[in-house]
């Protein structure tokens, strides 16, 4: 192709392509053996969809590496260690909006059809800060305008609706600081906090408002109304606050942080709770008194009807219960805990989903493993014996970018530079259309006078092609040449550089790929790469557990969401069990009949 070559690089635009192209015909014409099939498919496909997408290109890449890995999408990947602010509630926040504008600027996308994509850890930790921060607010204002509108319709009062948010909006406040005080930070779990206090904080100042209301229903002084809820109820609330403050501090021993932290802050929450309700409640009704009406002690047939079906139909709901309770704990048996964290995250988020894409192509996944060995000669049978594991499809350290065979390359690489020469091409040519329509018209002629027996199918549908474009216009012509030959002058400049190829070796590879494979003090890193999509919990359990029964130093993303996913599960196991006996333990010591016991444990 060398001659063929030569007449494209001195005139790189239509004309030169069309000119080349009836050369190849008449060469084949002649009897020499020219492949034509890959460039003339490649050439009707540009001419096809340069009309409906204008950054379309031809890839000249493909055309002269005929056996090179051909894909549907071409990356390049841009490896980013960002700066953080730590000192910010989004540390990546300044990085990722730089990023942002870079990618306004330049226009990638707009003017060359390049989509730039980010994601990583820091990316998609970004996103999940903002949901999070968005998810908290929208949660908590929801929870607020429902506890608000359930306290209007159950207490009936405005007054008492506004002091019991009065009351909620200070113990949050309050629980806030002491967070602040004794953690100093929130974690993406502990401050989901705010929400769990208001429904279930709440649940103290509503039995306090309608015990407190209930005497004022049957005529008793406001003082005495407020004295005497306090001495009835405090007792109950105190029970209350205990048992719902075990159930949060029970997460406080295990290993899993998050929820150790998010135990911590919300158990002393219901306390403060409580002390509010006992305090700040009976201040603003000491100075700003209830006033209802008396009592008319009346109740719907529906109420009276609902709190005597269980009595009256209590073997049936017994039995059913017990049918219920067999199916139920049948069915939870078989539930299953998913360790991937992705789908904990927003499914449209761009780094995620960027990330999905990179999940489910083997070649390019990012869910790998990683181990480190002392020396070349450990690391070579460390990559041995990972190839013998099913659930790995490749491993790679330094010497895998040091190619082999290279004195019989060099050689074949000096014979190809001595027969191509120093190619040059011009990166903007001037195009001539009335050039470019003669080169077309005379290939046109040519393929009409051809045996059109002997054509095939390509080569008669760039006949068509080639007929359409002799009467565009200009405009067209020149958007056409774009997309064939855009790319050229690129793969050219590379082909040359190629052509100037050198020994390969350790110490000559680029620094920042030497130094992310191989540290200082000599040690290789090791990257092990899976057979399948982890994405699939099955594929993820099966690639973790082969890996580590080969080497139990590995770590990385599969190993670590399957360690916290299962440190997860324990502590929430832990905090069950521990809660469990905790509150049972204390409803011995405050149940007179200790069969009361089971009458409680039981529904729950």
């Amino acid at each position: 192709i060398q001659p063929f070559l030569a007449t494209l690089t001195d005139d790189p635009t239509l004309s030169g392509l069309f000119s080349m192209l009836t050369q190849v015909i008449d060469a084949i014409e002649s009897g020499e053996s020219v492949e034509i099939e890959p460039l003339v498919k490649e050439i009707n496909k540009a001419i096809g969809t340069s009309e409906t997408d204008p950054n379309w290109r031809m890839s000249w890449q493909v055309l002269m590496s005929p056996d090179s890995e051909k894909k549907d999408i071409y990356r390049e990947f841009i490896l980013l260690k960002p700066k953080l602010d730590y000192s910010s509630l989004m540390p990546a926040d300044k990085i990722i909006e730089s990023i942002d504008a870079l990618r306004t600027q330049t226009k990638l996308e707009q003017e060359y059809g390049v989509k730039v994509r980010l994601t990583g850890s820091v990316a998609l930790q970004h996103e999940d800060l903002i949901a999070v921060t968005e998810g908290t607010k929208l949660a908590m204002s929801l929870a607020l305008i429902m506890v608000t509108c359930i306290m209007l319709v159950g207490l009936r009062s405005v007054k008492l609706m506004l002091f019991t948010i009065f009351s909620l909006m200070i113990g949050l406040i309050v629980t806030a600081a002491f967070a602040t005080l004794t953690i100093g930070k929130l974690n993406l779990i502990s401050v989901a906090f705010t929400v769990l206090y208001i429904g279930l904080g709440v649940d103290f100042a509503i039995h306090f408002c309608l015990r407190y209301r209930e005497y004022l229903l049957n005529q008793t002084a406001n003082e005495t109304a407020l004295t005497e809820t306090a001495i009835n109820i405090g007792s109950s609330l105190f029970i209350c606050a205990i048992s719902t403050a075990v159930g949060f501090f029970a997460f406080i021993p295990t290993d899993y942080k998050g929820v150790a932290e998010l135990g911590w802050i919300a158990g002393f929450g219901m306390f403060f709770s409580f002390i509010f309700t006992l305090t700040i409640l009976p201040v603003l009704f000491k100075l700003f008194p209830l006033t209802t009406k008396a009592s008319s002690k009346t109740s719907s047939t529906i109420l009276n009807w609902l709190s005597s079906f269980p009595i009256r139909y209590c073997k049936i709901i017994i039995a059913a219960t017990t049918v219920l309770f067999v199916c139920a704990l049948f069915i939870a048996s078989n539930i299953t805990f998913d360790p991937n964290t992705l789908n904990l995250q927003d499914p449209k988020g761009e780094s995620l989903k960027t990330f999905r894409d990179l999940l489910a192509d083997k070649s390019t996944s990012p869910w790998t493993a990683i181990t480190l060995a002392k020396n070349e000669q450990e690391a070579e049978k460390i990559i041995g014996e990972f190839s013998k594991v099913a659930a790995v499809d490749k491993s790679l350290y330094i010497n895998n970018f040091i190619p082999g065979l290279q004195d019989e390359k060099l050689i074949l690489i000096d014979e190809l530079g001595l027969l191509l020469g120093e190619l040059t091409i011009q990166s903007n040519p001037v195009t001539n259309h009335t050039a470019n329509r003669t080169a077309i018209n005379e290939l046109l002629a040519k393929l009409e006078q051809a045996n059109q027996d002997k054509l095939n199918k390509r080569l008669i549908t760039l006949k068509t092609h080639l007929a359409e474009l002799s009467e565009q216009d200009d405009k067209r012509l020149a958007q056409v040449q774009l997309s064939l030959l855009d790319t050229l002058p690129g793969r050219v400049n590379s082909l040359n550089q190629s052509l100037n190829a050198d020994y390969i070796t350790l110490e000559n590879l680029p620094v920042d790929l030497r130094k992310r494979w191989l540290s200082d003090n000599g040690y290789y890193r090791i990257e092990i790469f899976p057979r399948d999509d982890l994405q699939d919990q099955e594929a993820m359990r099966e690639f973790v557990h082969e890996i580590q029964a080969i080497n139990d130093k590995v770590t990385g993303s599969p190993i670590i969401n399957l360690s916290a996913s299962d440190s997860v599960a324990k502590s929430f196991k832990q905090a069950f069990l521990y809660a469990f006996i905790v509150i049972t333990l204390l409803l011995l010591m405050l149940c007179k009949e200790k069969r009361d016991v089971i009458f409680i444990l039981a529904p729950m």
